[in-house]
């Protein structure tokens, strides 16, 4: 699965070129409906207009698709945007320029390719009343080839491209018509009193599919060419519509909500049986309601409409896709004849526009996802020989501690007690496990043998120890408190400090003393310093100071440290509103912005060889208040010296956002925790030599 649009404006009512190559779409990309072309070109993806020279769109790297494996090569190089460091690849996917077609400030919609993909028919308000358009492919040339005062809609091109089919209300009331290409020796083909709209060509010619009311709802019926042989093809007391043809006319996909809601269904012409077609996509948090069905010249696919985007799935409703990202609507998709664009509509409250997208061979984004188990809460935690991950489950009522193997196999509860146990880390030989529990009626800081046994209770006191971290020698655990030494109550209710103990629970050392609160602690690769934070988001602070306690540091003014590597730290700017990575010496130095883009973001994990960065990007709230998941999120890759960014994974497309990821510990894949599911999933990286 691939993104193939990134702007937040609406976008829809995409149909491809004959010769694949391009898209037409509508988009309100600058505030306005216009008509875009999508070009497709290798190696580079672009939103631009047709008169642009410079793409207004971020490059997409493409990913690879791998089937899992059951070794994890210890020497792998991990390369997730390098397309040709993997030999289990699939062929490369053309990447995509999304472009615009028309670009006004009326409502352009219902596009449609002429045979030979060098010109685009749609319907434009933009003279006081609907009336067709044509342009060329290249947004150049635009011109009506209707004029009257009436509204004519639903313009479909005959398949030898010298007539055009639509629907006008010229007459009083909204007919089937056909006319000439240029616009010239108008017919009306349909004669009743009630509403006759989207006319279709079948492959062949021969006949005309359209929706009407004249048995008073939405139906669809069926003529020949010439408005002769008129039947009714579907009966119910619900709504018919969106009729298209399978390639090979034997069959017509069409939207209706005979079931209670809109699902897209499939009629057999010979048999005269029906089937409802729903997009599986069980394990998503998401139902989707499919409309606008349009057909893959191959008649393997659909193009559909669903929660305002624009999806693809295979005939049998496996595979589904998204394909467009925008907070405004984007419907009406078209295939091109030879299947390698689509056309769609992006619109919003004041305009719309014709856009084009195109796409080569689909390869995988995300790539290769899995689905390992569910019932997970947090804490992802990798054993220091790779082979097992501690996490933090509620699936049997209260947080307790649990193991599996990498594969998600062989799951076995290591506590159990009525109050919740959280948090957990491998000491460095993976013999020892840290973990945070209330079974006291307070949160205090435990280690157990890695299979459960010999539990110790570490800290005694009233209030609250959490946290944990082993010093790299394996002698020593920094931890968090919101008490002092003697056990008493901090002035400030929510002040908590930074200890140093012991492993065996034995001489506790308050290291730090404030109101504001100091957390977090983790060690210096050679165990001599400890960083950790002092505030509260989105006033947060990052501190350096030795493991007695000396020489506290302030080394970021404000931001947000997700991951230290011991030697270096990653922080973000800012939690809740746009922010940019960076990236800096534990000592303070070398500090170097990474990220430049307005999107808030939020640090997944460093890669085990320190060379790559994974975190997750989406726009803010426009109150600046921050509740992930309400925007498209998606999961990039960059280099830790700021080069190389490129998308990993779409959250968005798949309706899983991230709350918790790791690398694996030889960097061959990623494991993560979906935010709204809490299932565990596991996605393969590019692994770079074989």
């Amino acid at each position: 699965m691939r993104r193939l649009t990134r702007s937040i404006a609406d976008e829809q009512a995409a149909i491809w070129s004959p010769d694949s190559t391009q898209i037409l779409f509508t988009s309100e990309y600058e505030r306005q409906d216009d008509i875009y072309l999508v070009v497709s070109i290798k190696e580079t993806e672009a939103i631009v207009k047709p008169q642009l020279e410079e793409p207004t769109e971020d490059l997409e790297a493409n990913t690879k698709e791998s089937e899992p494996d059951e070794t994890h090569p210890a020497t792998a190089s991990i390369n997730p945007c390098n397309s040709t460091t993997s030999s289990n690849r699939k062929d490369t996917a053309w990447d995509l320029v999304t472009v615009p077609i028309t670009d006004n400030n009326y409502y352009d919609t219902t596009g449609d390719w002429s045979p030979d993909g060098t010109q685009i028919v749609f319907s434009s308000f933009r003279e006081g009343d609907r009336e067709i358009y044509l342009i060329n492919a290249d947004g150049s040339d635009e011109h009506p080839i209707t004029h009257n005062e009436a509204s004519d809609i639903d313009p479909d091109w005959s398949p030898d491209g010298t007539q055009i089919l639509f629907s006008s209300n010229r007459d009083g009331n909204r007919e089937i018509y056909v006319m000439n290409a240029d616009g010239s020796n108008p017919r009306r083909l349909t004669h009743n009193e009630a509403t006759d709209v989207e006319p279709e060509w079948s492959p062949d010619g021969k006949q005309i599919l359209f929706t009407s009311t004249r048995d008073g709802n939405r139906e669809i019926y069926v003529m020949n060419a010439g408005g002769s042989n008129l039947h009714r093809l579907t009966h119910n007391n619900s709504t018919d519509e969106n009729p298209v043809w399978s390639p090979d006319s034997t069959r017509i996909l069409f939207t209706s909500d005979r079931d209670g809601e809109s699902s897209i269904y499939l009629f057999t012409v010979d048999t005269e049986t029906f089937i409802s077609i729903d997009p599986m996509v069980t394990d998503y948090q998401y139902t989707l309601r499919p409309e606008e069905p349009s057909w893959s010249p191959d008649g393997t696919q659909i193009l559909f409409t669903a929660r305002r985007e624009i999806y693809i799935m295979n005939i049998d409703g496996t595979d589904v896709r998204q394909l467009t990202h925008n907070d405004v609507t984007e419907g009406q998709p078209v295939w091109s004849p030879d299947g390698t664009r689509f056309l769609f509509t992006r619109n919003d409250s004041s305009k719309s526009e014709i856009y084009v997208k195109a796409m080569g061979p689909i390869a995988e984004y995300p790539v290769n996802i899995v689905r390992l188990l569910s019932g997970f809460s947090s804490s992802l935690r990798w054993s220091p020989d790779g082979t097992k991950i501690l996490f933090n489950s509620e699936r049997d009522g209260d947080g307790e501690i649990y193991v599996m193997n990498a594969d998600g196999t062989n799951i076995q509860q290591l506590t159990h007690n009525t109050e919740p146990d959280y948090g957990g880390s491998w000491s460095p030989d993976g013999t020892k496990i840290l973990f945070n529990s209330e079974r006291d009626g307070d949160g205090e800081i435990y280690v157990m043998n890695a299979d459960g046994t010999n539990i110790q209770q570490l800290t005694h006191n009233t209030e609250h120890d959490y946290g944990g971290s082993w010093s790299p020698d394996g002698t020593r655990v920094a931890f968090t408190g919101t008490r002092d030494v003697s056990g008493s109550t901090l002035m400030s209710p929510d002040g908590s400090e930074i200890f140093v103990m012991n492993v065996d629970g034995e001489n506790i050392r308050q290291l730090t003393y404030n109101d504001i609160g100091d957390y977090n602690g983790s060690w210096s690769s050679d165990g001599t310093q400890i960083i950790f934070y002092r505030g509260r988001p989105p006033e947060l602070s990052v501190y350096i100071m030795n493991i007695d306690g000396t020489d506290k540091r302030k080394i970021t003014d404000i931001g947000h440290v997700i991951r230290s590597n011991g030697d270096q730290i990653i922080y973000s700017s800012s939690i809740y509103h746009i922010g940019q990575i960076f990236i800096m010496n534990t000592d303070g130095t070398g500090k170097r912005q990474i990220t430049h883009d307005d999107t808030r973001k939020e640090i997944l994990d460093w890669s085990p060889d320190n060379s790559l960065i994974l975190f997750t990007a989406e726009l803010p709230d426009n109150d600046n208040t921050a509740s992930y998941g309400y925007y498209p999120a998606v999961t990039y890759v960059i280099h830790a010296d700021g080069t190389n960014q490129c998308p990993f994974f779409d959250s968005y497309i798949d309706y899983i956002d991230i709350a918790y990821a790791t690398w694996s510990p030889n960097g061959d894949r990623i494991y993560f925790v979906g935010y709204e599911d809490r299932a565990l999933y596991m996605v393969d990286t590019v692994v770079a030599d074989n």
